[in-house]
């Protein structure tokens, strides 16, 4: 009797019948994995792109505080 020929066995087989549902999963998980990658890029890009702002703006309020001074 050969080796490998059930459905549980993990060489890849050319049936699709036998790999359908492992390729399906395969998919998934990456597609949860890119979402999960994309949500931690987005927050980081929010949180990154707020907080220069907020210092620029601080510098440029205690610039415009000096040069009113020098006038």
């Amino acid at each position: 009797m050969a080796k490998n020929k059930g459905p549980h066995s993990t060489r890849p087989r050319k049936n699709p019948r036998y790999n359908r549902a492992a390729k399906a999963q395969r998919l998934r998980r990456e597609k949860e994995k890119q979402r999960r990658s994309n949500e931690e890029a987005d927050s980081d890009a929010t949180f990154l792109d707020q907080e220069p702002i907020q210092m620029y703006n601080k510098i440029l309020s205690l610039n415009s505080v000096e040069w009113k001074s020098l006038i």
